[in-house]
């Protein structure tokens, strides 16, 4: 008979076969293996020359990478690699600099995930219940595996956006998502069997200031 435990980000696992959560090891060696290939390259590629990395660039974030909001959430990832093609997002991170500071949160408020947090970051965001996402959310058998919607943050605006996925339906504010809309405080986005509230950190007269070393 197995024995179930819980660990401190809220993964169900078996203690009969590991000592300790695979779901939470799975994450920072994945996070480990990004962090060295990139060999000091941005995350994500701006077609504009004009952007400086200087001005857009995400800095260190205190608490570490898998700190939660509100005490009960599962750790967040990092900006993923290969999530280009996002016309919307024009924001640049280099993590040879650093992790990126948080932006804002999705709180659950309704659905399985009710009074969990997920951590927005600079950059793009995509949601999945796949390791390989940005926003984990493995709770919800109805999200999409990856790629369900993408929450952008755009430093130079101080703005974000949502973007449909390829896939599922991603509702806001109980409309069906089919372009990228703008978001703000309160919006309600909906996805599988679960409906999420966003909370911006960076907002109007609230942003990281970036200091060069």
């Amino acid at each position: 008979m197995s024995t179930l435990v819980k660990c401190v980000n809220g993964h169900f696992y078996d203690a009969d076969k590991t000592k300790d959560c695979p779901y939470c090891r799975n994450i920072q060696e994945e996070r480990k293996r990004i962090s060295f290939g990139l060999d000091g390259h941005p995350v994500f590629s701006v077609d504009d020359g004009g952007i400086g990395d200087s001005v857009t660039m995400a800095m260190p974030a205190g608490g570490g990478p898998d700190s939660t909001f509100l005490g009960g959430g599962a750790p967040a990832r990092d900006e993923g690699l290969g999530n280009d093609g996002d016309s919307v997002t024009v924001g640049l991170f280099s993590r040879a600099r650093g992790t990126s500071y948080i932006t804002g949160w999705l709180v659950g408020v309704d659905g399985i995930v009710k009074g969990r947090d997920y951590r927005v970051f600079h950059g793009q965001n995509w949601v999945g219940r796949s390791y390989n996402s940005d926003i984990i959310i493995h709770e919800d058998s109805g999200i999409a595996d990856v790629k369900q919607c993408c929450v952008v943050y755009d430093s130079l605006s101080n703005r974000f956006f949502l973007t449909p996925g390829p896939g599922a339906a991603t509702y806001l504010n109980d409309s069906l998502l089919e372009n990228p809309r703008e978001l703000i405080m309160g919006d309600v986005i909906g996805m599988g069997n679960s409906k999420f509230e966003f909370i911006p950190f960076c907002r109007e007269g609230h942003v990281w200031k970036i200091e060069e070393s």
